[in-house]
């Protein structure tokens, strides 16, 4: 594992209850054990997203979004969204949709997909999805996807139609597994002009059907990080203000979508230089304090939803519980646009790995407890349990596995997929942040995709 060049953050200091937990020490795998998928050259991934077991979505900070083909290790340019930098980013299989986080904008994109018809070597042909599940880390609606006044959309009509089969975290299994070990890759060229955001490199499976820009924050400053979907919402957070907004995940053909803040607090409060809220992962109904997350997070249910926030100045993550709009209506403000009440935060308790301090960027939650937790800097991820405190209000993060092989390169972004085979397979963006500064062009800096199997690291 490499060090990182740093230890603390200027101006900050070991909480005084973190303690030192060594989990395990780590198996190293045999080399051919870890898949590499090279991504193009100058691509500068950051966000990953799983739309079945043979097919993920890669956001890129040069603007793209990339579709690579897990049985093939094909990679194709699905659009490039000029003049803007993506990073994290989840998919919607029940509406055909990618939800994209786009940093220092302010805003979040969305786009609504359809099949090409290009020969792809993905399980992903249209039609089917996974019961009980349709985007990653948010129940399906049970209804058809027909939402309050929104019935026979088009949009989400089509959508469902082309999405993927199995589109979502593949948590109920889904399609066969991948073919792990591919042939050639495709590399569109970033060189060459592209004439609108909505454009796809020749050969693409997929294609921009529609494009939605919100404005999530109106004062600067602001780096939209990360995004995680509920049932009815996707939320964002914000790494340099205290605050996560939330955007209704689904609209009509004709409606822009207005995002909500939510407050949440001192402890997410940034000074300059600091970099805070990063990853997210959505509680499941059975994880979330004896409450149900099913219903919405954007006002037009009236539950509540929990989500896991991770703290990157910290090392910690916490357990944020949002507030339901319809008990607490929106407050239009002039400058930040619509507020609710604040969010319920508190702290997980998460303890030094191996005598390091966390830096934790993003989260996939595997189930209702097992954790993983891209350790960026340190070039690894940590595996946790959540396991609930004995008040029953809140949990503590116990480390159980360090996955650490040769191959990372500061991962940033983590999804999973079912194998060939047989188990799961854990997905890492390599962001390479050491050797190319986030913003600034490395046009022949190479990056990859690295799979890896946890039960080859984990006893």
């Amino acid at each position: 594992m490499t060090e990182p060049p740093w230890q603390f953050p200027a101006g900050s200091s070991r909480p005084k209850n973190h303690r030192s937990c060594p989990p395990p020490a780590p198996r190293l795998p045999a080399p051919s054990l870890v898949i590499t998928i090279p991504l193009p050259r100058g691509s500068r991934p950051e966000g990953i997203a799983r739309a079945s077991d043979s097919e993920i979505f890669v956001a890129c900070l040069s603007g793209a979004i990339l579709h690579v083909d897990l049985h093939t290790k094909r990679v194709t340019r699905v659009l490039e969204e000029r003049g803007a930098a993506l990073s994290g980013v989840k998919w919607d299989g029940e509406q055909g949709a990618l939800f994209a986080a786009a940093t220092l904008s302010g805003k979040a994109y969305v786009y609504f997909l359809e099949r090409t018809g290009a020969a792809e070597g993905g399980g992903g042909g249209g039609g089917g999805r996974s019961a009980g599940v349709g985007a990653e880390g948010a129940p399906v609606q049970q209804e058809g996807g027909q939402r309050r006044g929104q019935e026979g959309s088009s949009e989400r009509k089509e959508g469902a139609e082309k999405a993927p089969a199995g589109a979502d975290e593949a948590r109920q299994g889904g399609t066969p597994g991948t073919q792990l070990l591919g042939s050639s890759i495709q590399q569109p060229s970033f060189k060459d002009p592209v004439p609108a955001a909505a454009s796809a490199a020749p050969g693409a499976p997929w294609r921009v059907k529609r494009r939605v820009a919100v404005q999530l924050a109106r004062v600067p400053p602001w780096y939209i990080n990360d995004v995680a979907l509920t049932r009815d919402a996707a939320l964002f957070t914000d790494s340099v203000a205290s605050r996560l907004f939330s955007l209704p995940r689904f609209f009509g053909p004709d409606e822009q979508p207005v995002a909500t803040a939510y407050a949440l607090g001192p402890r997410f409060a940034v000074l300059p230089g600091q970099f805070k809220s990063n990853g997210l992962a959505v509680l499941p109904p059975e994880t979330a304090s004896g409450k149900t997350n099913a219903s919405s997070s954007d006002g037009s249910g009236g539950g509540e939803a929990e989500v896991l926030v991770a703290n990157l100045h910290e090392g910690d993550f916490y357990q944020v519980a949002l507030p339901s709009l319809a008990a607490a209506p929106r407050a239009r403000g002039a400058l930040f646009g619509p507020a609710a009440a604040g969010a319920a935060v508190s702290r997980v308790e998460t303890p030094a790995v191996e005598r390091k301090r966390l830096f934790l960027d993003g989260l996939w939650l595997e189930g209702s407890s097992t954790l993983y937790a891209a350790d960026n800097f340190h070039n690894r991820v940590v595996r946790f349990e959540l396991v609930r405190n004995q008040d029953g209000g809140g949990y503590k993060a116990e480390p159980t596995c360090v996955i650490a092989p040769q191959d990372y390169r500061t991962p940033t972004t983590l999804t999973m997929t079912n194998g060939d085979g047989g188990g799961r397979v854990l997905w890492a963006v390599n962001a390479h942040l050491t050797t190319c500064l986030p913003f600034v062009p490395c046009p022949s800096h190479k990056f990859e995709l690295i799979g890896v199997r946890p039960q080859d690291f984990c006893s």
